[in-house]
């Protein structure tokens, strides 16, 4: 895919994708199906995209739901080490 290697088509190719983000949002819709049959839904994580959802992106919600999974993620190593210890001892 042309995007991939251009800035100048990525940014057309992103804006593009960002018309139908808002459509579906506005629309409530599930899915959408945009040119070329490229299928997406902003139910979906997409893990180019952090593994959060294309609206996620397009609405600046991906650092917060990030962080969240972050601390989520250390918070249970923090449980699981210490349940480790417990049952060691």
């Amino acid at each position: 895919m042309t995007s991939e290697f251009s800035n100048f088509f990525r940014q057309a190719a992103d804006e593009y994708l960002q018309a139908y983000i808002d459509m579906a949002t506005r629309l409530d819709a599930e899915w959408i199906v945009v040119h070329a049959g490229f299928h997406f839904t902003n139910h979906r994580y997409h893990e180019r995209l952090n593994n959060v959802t294309p609206a996620d992106t397009y609405f600046g919600r991906d650092a917060v739901i990030i962080q969240r999974r972050e601390m989520i993620k250390k918070l249970t190593i923090q449980k699981r080490r210490l349940n480790h210890q417990r049952k060691a001892a």
